[in-house]
C-alpha cells in the first residue's frame, strides 16, 4: 500500500472516532489524539496514537498542540465534534496549520450569529432573534407570527429546542430549555426564530479551496412536538431545475459563511421560497447518515475527511462517482413511557421486513428506558434498502413498529408500550 505522510491531530473523539482512526491506519499517516479524560477509555493509545493528551482544561489544549508539534511536527487536524470546532480553530491558528479561521468556526457554532451572518450577506434565511426573558419570546412572536421555535445558540441533538404554537405555549419554555442544557434559564444562551413549513433536508456537502460540491441530499422525519429526528432516507434525487436551486443556495450560503474547505452537513427546509437554511455544522452528519451514505453511495465521508486532512485532494474523486447504486433509511422507535427494562420485543420480527439490513437496541434488560423527549431517548433503530429512498422508509418504519419494550415503571408492575 502507499504510504502517505503525515502526522495527523485529532480534537476530541466522539461517535466517528473509530471511523476517523481506521482511516488513518489505512492511509499510514501517524496520528495524536487532543481530549477530555472520559473519552481516554475508548482509545488505544500505545497500539495507534503518537501522543494522547488527556485534559478537561481546554484552555491547555493549545499548548499541549504546540508540544507535540515540536515533537513530531503536525500536518492537519481532524475534528467532528462541534463544541471543538472554536478550540481546533485556536490550535490550527497556534500551529499555523490550514482549517477554518477562528471567526468561521465561532460563528457557525453560533445559530444565532450564523443567522445574523446570513442575513447581512443576503443569504435567505428566517427572522430570528436572542431570547433571555418570555417577555423577550412573546414579543418577538407578535411581531413574526406564531408558530415559533425557541433553541439554544449552541447545542446538537435537539436539546432544549422547543415547538411553541401560541401564547399559552410560552411559560416555562426556557426553564425547560435549560434543565436540557444544565444551565441557568437567565443566561442568554437562547433563540427565537419564526417556524419554517416545508418538507426538511439535510445536505453533506464537501469543500475544497473554496470550492463546494454536494455529495447526498437525506430527507428528514421529525417528531411534530419535539422537533427530533425520527428517521432519514437518502439519495433524495431533485428534478434538474430545484437540484441547480440546491446547489447555488449551498454555495451562496457556505460562502457568506467563509467556508472554504471540510465537510459541513447543512439542515434545511423547502419553503415556498426554496431551501432556506435551519443550521449549518462543520462536520459530518450524526445519526448513522454517514453510514446510509456509504451503503447507497459507495462514498466512505470518513475517509473523505481523514484523506483532505493529510493533504489529498478529494473533490475530483468526489465529482466522478458514480450515481448512486441504491436508497438507504434509517428509522428510530421511541417510545412516550419510561421505566426499568425488562425485555426487548420484536426484533425478529423487524428484521424479517423486506429490505431491512440492520436493527440495534441501545437499551437491554436491566437499562432504563427514558420517555422521549430528544435524540437521547431514542432506544432502537432499524435500517432498510430500497430502489428508492421513501421506500426504504417505509420499511425501515415498518420494522420499528414491530419493536417493543416491557417495562417496569413500579415495583411489580409490567407495562407494554
Amino acid at each position: 500500500m502507499t504510504q502517505t505522510p503525515g502526522h495527523v491531530l485529532l480534537v476530541g473523539t466522539g461517535a466517528y472516532y473509530d471511523n476517523v482512526r481506521r482511516a488513518l491506519q489505512r492511509l499510514g499517516v501517524a496520528s495524536s489524539v487532543i481530549c477530555v479524560p472520559s473519552s481516554l477509555a475508548r482509545l488505544r493509545p500505545q497500539r495507534d496514537h503518537q501522543f494522547v493528551v488527556c485534559t478537561p482544561d481546554k484552555e491547555a489544549w493549545i499548548d499541549a498542540a504546540a508540544e507535540i508539534d515540536r515533537s513530531l511536527p503536525v500536518t492537519g487536524l481532524v475534528c467532528l465534534v462541534d463544541s471543538l470546532m472554536v478550540h481546533t480553530a485556536r490550535i490550527a491558528e497556534r500551529l499555523g496549520l490550514p482549517w477554518h479561521p477562528l471567526e468561521v468556526a465561532a460563528t457557525v457554532h453560533d445559530k444565532y450569529r450564523m443567522r445574523a451572518r446570513l442575513q447581512d450577506a443576503g443569504v435567505r434565511s428566517v427572522p430570528a432573534t436572542q431570547v433571555e426573558s418570555e417577555d423577550d419570546v412573546r414579543a418577538f412572536a407578535e411581531r413574526v407570527g406564531w408558530p415559533i421555535v425557541v433553541k439554544p445558540v449552541r447545542a446538537t441533538g435537539s436539546l432544549g429546542v422547543a415547538r411553541l404554537d401560541g401564547p399559552d405555549d410560552v411559560a416555562g419554555v426556557l426553564d425547560r430549555g435549560a434543565q436540557h442544557l444544565h444551565v441557568a434559564a437567565a443566561e442568554p444562551v437562547f433563540m427565537a426564530e419564526r417556524f419554517m413549513t416545508g418538507p426538511q433536508f439535510s445536505v453533506e456537502t464537501m469543500s475544497e479551496d473554496g470550492a463546494h460540491h454536494v455529495v447526498a441530499l437525506t430527507k428528514k422525519y421529525s417528531d411534530p412536538g419535539t422537533l427530533v429526528e425520527v428517521g432519514h432516507s437518502l439519495p433524495v434525487v431533485l428534478p434538474d431545475v430545484e437540484r441547480v436551486s440546491l446547489e447555488a443556495y449551498l454555495t451562496e450560503l457556505l460562502d457568506a459563511l467563509g467556508v472554504r474547505f471540510g465537510p459541513t452537513c447543512t439542515e434545511l427546509v423547502w419553503t415556498d421560497d426554496g431551501p432556506t437554511v435551519i443550521e449549518s455544522q462543520l462536520r459530518v452528519s450524526g445519526d448513522e447518515i454517514q453510514s446510509l451514505v456509504e451503503r447507497a453511495l459507495g462514498v466512505d465521508l470518513i475517509d473523505v475527511v481523514v484523506r483532505q486532512a493529510a493533504g489529498q485532494r478529494v473533490l475530483p474523486a468526489l465529482r466522478d462517482a458514480p450515481a448512486a447504486r441504491t436508497a438507504a433509511a434509517i428509522w428510530y422507535a421511541r417510545f412516550p413511557a419510561g421505566g426499568d427494562v425488562l425485555d426487548v420485543l420484536g426484533t425478529d420480527e423487524a428484521r424479517a421486513v423486506d429490505g431491512v439490513v440492520d436493527v440495534r437496541w441501545t437499551v437491554e434488560p436491566g437499562s432504563t428506558l427514558r420517555a422521549f423527549e430528544h435524540y437521547g431517548d431514542r432506544s432502537a433503530h432499524a435500517v432498510a434498502v430500497a430502489p428508492d429512498h421513501e421506500d426504504a422508509a417505509r420499511s425501515a418504519r415498518t420494522a420499528v413498529d414491530r419493536l417493543g419494550v416491557a417495562i417496569s415503571v413500579r415495583p411489580q408492575t409490567a407495562t407494554y408500550v
